[in-house]
């Protein structure tokens, strides 16, 4: 929300000024209206092991990350050349044709492990992965 100089950025100015002048205790019953919520729908987890009881909201934040269009282009290229290359090994695609350099070759049977650590099996044939070497 705020630049190195703890200015509100650009983008967040407007929610910035709504957040000045909205009480404290408003947002406190924002959030537990939300919580609230979350348990009656069910977004939870369970934490064993703990006497105060096991279910718990998923952590989450009232105030919205904003996403300028720059930062959402950087997102959207970065996840799909990181989801791609997965994508064509579970479809059945010569991802080497596809993809193209800069990836490891992973042979079937070095690749993704199941239950037992079987080799995952995609329409009953395995697959060679290539992934990126920053996977």
């Amino acid at each position: 929300m705020f630049s190195a100089e703890a200015r509100p950025r650009r983008h967040y100015r407007g929610l910035y000024e709504l957040l000045l002048h909205l009480p404290a205790e408003e947002m406190r019953r924002k959030k537990q209206s939300a919580d609230l919520s979350f348990l009656h729908q069910g977004i939870t987890f369970t934490v064993y092991g703990r006497e105060e009881g096991t279910e718990r909201i998923f952590p989450h934040d009232l105030l919205p990350r904003i996403v300028t269009s720059a930062e959402w282009e950087t997102i959207a290229r970065d996840l799909t050349q990181r989801i791609t290359p997965l994508d064509l090994s579970f479809s059945g695609t010569s991802t080497t044709k596809a993809v193209g350099r800069n990836y490891a070759d992973v042979p079937p049977t070095k690749g993704f492990q199941g239950i037992g650590g079987q080799p995952v099996a995609c329409g009953g044939k395995r697959h060679a992965v290539r992934l990126p070497a920053s996977f």
